[in-house]
């Protein structure tokens, strides 16, 4: 049986308490996650933000209602995208042709329709201006799981050098860097789950529970209104339910009833959340239960390009490879590092307080098997489990730095702080530096200096890259070029857009080694090999071979 440790209960209830500063710290992770995201929100065109928000936006305001009429999502990103119209909304209070009339007027026109709606968002004008304030709306949105995550640690009696430590692994993570700038709902789901791990953990830490397990179940409710796979947000919020009967291995009927009642006023809440966000389940059901049944189809039987993988252990072990080599940090040795950290976590938790334990990887454990029971490989879809495995990584380093010399810790702390920031605060930094950058300028910078380093290597380069190299004058020294393709050539260098074919049993290895990439760094190219905007490729000869990928060759003269 679940039990939790007396004392660390105690030190939990006393967090709050404590100096300022060290809730006051998580604007380090914050402030950089928050300002790098809002310099880089022009980074180009994003696959779903039109079709996905934009366009059922327009569709509610053409009909003066409040539905989207799109179900793929449910509707939380909706009801952000609405909101990110008051200014408008304020703007047409008092018109002489009716508020509502003025403020219809003023919202269609942000919202571009039709073919050319896509070319329309990136021209500089009031639509591109309103598609960037929506994406800041989302990245200032979906931050806030930084601080939920800081405030968890506190929360159950962590120092401030751990939740410090955990919202920085967090906050300073790539992978939740790009995505927290789309207008998507993968980062909103982010957000909510930490949120529900934040009201969680306090619901098991105070003496009143009762408002905070509701207050989790609003959270979980919140999480699945975002994207489906939220839904198993219940199971932090029915743990919190369980909690004041179970806890301390007081097992007795009575106990039982009382937390059966529990668990069933979580559900309640739960689904009265997600009815209110998303109305459509039940006002536009038939269109919403198509739209449900058509992603469940596409995600278990139909696939996704590239992104389409064997369900079950191919594609739990690219969850895991993800998780482990990237998903906490961009250099593959330090994401592993991080991991294992959040292993000894886990560990450690189940040993000092179990509740708190399942509480961090319970949800995570189901989260995995079940979207690794799909057919689609999206990376994405597992942010949600990032904060659990940053406050996990920072439970384990901490559980180290106590295991060390008292009088060495200070030091040792802050030279893992510092290893966070010099690493992953400084990929935040440059990656949103080189968004906006001169096309193909730096890229061919870039890879000329990588050229010369391999130079023992037969390498292939597009036509139109060895042309824009030799016209720059970048080509100097690199008569070890391949003119053609042949056998001796080892790997190739080609755009990203139309450079390389893909066979019937085309595939895409999903991992940092499988390809370098040049250009600006707004996305991970190697898992989103189908980004809009073009990128040199340099990729082996022998990966092409194994995952049905050839060049393309230019048209014949």
């Amino acid at each position: 049986m679940l039990e939790s440790d007396d004392k660390v209960a105690e030190e939990g209830r006393r967090a709050w308490g404590r100096k300022p500063w060290s809730i006051l710290c998580v604007l380090l992770p914050l402030g950089l996650l928050v300002g790098t995201g809002l310099s880089g929100l022009d980074f180009g065109t994003h696959w779903d933000e039109n079709e996905a928000f934009l366009q059922p936006l327009r569709t509610a305001i053409e009909e003066e209602g409040l539905l989207p009429h799109r179900y793929n999502y449910p509707s939380l990103g909706f009801a952000l995208s609405m909101a990110a119209l008051a200014p408008e909304a304020v703007a047409s209070i008092g018109a002489e042709s009716g508020s509502g009339s003025s403020f219809r007027a003023k919202a269609l026109a942000l919202l571009p329709s039709g073919e050319e709606a896509k070319a329309t968002l990136q021209q500089e004008g009031p639509a591109k201006s309103f598609l960037l304030r929506l994406r800041g709306l989302f990245l200032l949105a979906c931050a806030l799981g930084v601080l939920w995550v800081h405030l968890t640690v506190l929360a159950r009696g962590g120092s401030a050098v751990e939740a410090l430590l955990a919202s920085s692994i967090l906050g300073l993570s790539f992978e939740v860097a790009y995505h927290l700038r789309w207008v998507a709902p993968d980062g909103l789901l982010m957000e909510a789950g930490a949120l529900t791990l934040l009201f969680a953990t306090l619901a098991m830490r105070r003496a009143r529970p009762k408002s905070w397990i509701l207050a989790a179940a609003v959270a979980a409710g919140l999480g699945c209104a975002s994207k489906y796979p939220g839904g198993l947000l219940l199971i932090p919020a029915s743990l919190a339910a369980l909690h004041p009967g179970l806890a301390g291995g007081r097992i007795s009927a009575p106990a039982l009833r009382r937390g059966a009642l529990w668990v069933l006023a979580v559900v309640v809440v739960f689904a009265a959340v997600f009815t209110i966000v998303t109305p459509g389940v039940l006002l536009d059901s038939d269109k919403f239960w198509a739209d449900v049944r058509f992603e469940r189809t596409h995600y278990t039987q139909g696939g996704h390009g590239p992104y389409t993988v064997a369900a079950g252990w191919e594609h739990l072990i690219l969850n895991l490879r993800y998780l482990g080599f990237q998903g906490l940090s961009h250099y593959p040795l330090l994401a592993m590092g991080l991991a294992l950290l959040a292993l000894l976590g886990a560990w450690r938790l189940w040993a000092e307080d179990r509740w708190s334990a399942a509480l961090l990887t319970f949800l995570p454990l189901a989260h995995l098997a079940y979207m690794s029971s799909v057919r689609v490989f999206l990376v994405r879809n597992l942010l949600v489990l990032l904060p659990f495995m940053a406050i996990l990584a920072a439970r384990g380093g901490v559980w180290l730095l106590e295991k060390s010399p008292a009088d060495k810790r200070a030091w040792l702390a802050g030279l893992l702080l510092g290893v966070l920031y010099l690493t992953n605060g400084s990929m935040l930094i440059s990656s949103a530096g080189s968004i906006g950058e001169a096309w193909p300028d730096q890229a061919l910078q870039e890879l000329a200096a990588d050229l010369h380093q391999r130079s023992e290597e037969q390498v292939y380069l597009a036509p139109s890259i060895r042309q824009a190299l030799a016209d720059r004058g970048l080509d100097q020294g690199l008569d070890h070029l391949a003119d053609q393709l042949s056998p001796d050539v080892t790997s190739v260098v080609v755009h990203s857009k139309n450079g390389i074919d893909g066979g019937a049993n085309m595939s895409w290895g999903f991992h940092p080694g499988f390809i370098d990439w040049y250009g600006s760094r707004e996305v991970n190219f190697a898992y989103y090999p189908t980004w809009v905007a073009d990128k040199l490729v340099w990729i082996s000869v022998r990966a092409l071979a194994e995952h049905d990928l050839s060049v393309r060759q230019p048209p014949r003269k």
